[in-house]
């Protein structure tokens, strides 16, 4: 059998090869400030026609393999990491300037569990020390969308609710179909100006002191929660821990109460 020779595609590829350290951004939402994660990545070659990409951070490790198929004149891969089951297959093409790569795939919807979305990944190549990847989602209108990097879902007796982002950017009742069926509610809420906007306007006086939407009031208490799981976590694990918000105390854990101050 005769071993095919690199195309200029290949060649595009195996420009990559080496050790890498990344930057992922994380954009949280309008007027929110934006998050990174940092990490390691080695991209080795398999003979000149495909690429392994082997990425290491805090939340686990991911393989992408990127190659080029002659026949289906498309660049062709995977993607697989360690804390989802799920196995992505990529094909793509680069663009006219021959330095970005977009690379299409199906994925699980992030609106109904039980069905699959297409989303693209693009990945440029700045220089011969800089690359990036972003990866988009394509909505049922053909157009393309970020992809939100957290949020929640609420399950209700009737309905189940997706919040995408920390700030409830964009919110839906899963299934899709649901979401059709249902429609949008009626805008009931003023609409935030911005969250340093609003602090300022009441920082001046221009407005309540409790307008803005994350006030005193509010945030206090969340920051409480939010501090209270952070003390669970470092206790004896499975151990209920009474609060009393009151007291500002633990009233069964002498040990938990070390780390209130």
């Amino acid at each position: 059998m005769q071993v095919p020779s690199a195309t200029p595609e290949h060649k595009f590829l195996l420009q990559f090869v080496g050790e890498w350290t990344y930057t992922t951004k994380y954009l949280m939402g309008p007027d929110k400030p934006s998050m990174t994660m940092t990490g390691e990545e080695t991209v080795r070659s398999l003979g000149e026609l495909w690429t392994l990409a082997e990425a290491k951070n805090d939340h686990g490790t991911s393989v992408m393999t990127l190659g080029f198929d002659p026949k289906l004149n498309k660049f062709v891969g995977t993607f697989i990491a360690s804390m989802m089951t799920y196995l992505w297959q990529y094909t793509g093409t680069l663009d006219a300037t021959g330095k970005i790569l977009a690379l299409d795939a199906k994925g699980p919807s992030m609106t109904d569990p039980d069905t699959e979305a297409d989303y693209v990944d693009t990945i440029e190549a700045v220089d011969a020390n800089t690359r990036t990847m972003k990866s988009k989602l394509k909505m049922p209108d053909g157009s393309v969308q970020k992809i939100p990097d957290s949020g929640n879902v609420y399950i209700g007796t009737k309905e189940s609710l997706l919040v995408t982002g920390d700030y409830g950017d964009r919110s839906r009742i899963i299934p899709e179909a649901n979401m059709q069926k249902l429609g949008s509610p009626p805008k009931l809420l003023d609409r935030s100006i911005g969250h340093y906007q609003e602090w300022r306007e009441a920082s001046l006086g221009l407005r309540a002191y409790d307008y803005p939407g994350s006030n005193f009031k509010y945030a206090a208490p969340f920051t409480e929660t939010i501090h209270l799981g952070n003390v669970a976590q470092r206790v004896e694990k499975g151990k209920k821990l009474l609060w009393d918000a009151k007291a500002m105390a633990f009233s069964n854990s002498p040990e938990a109460n070390k780390f209130i101050s």
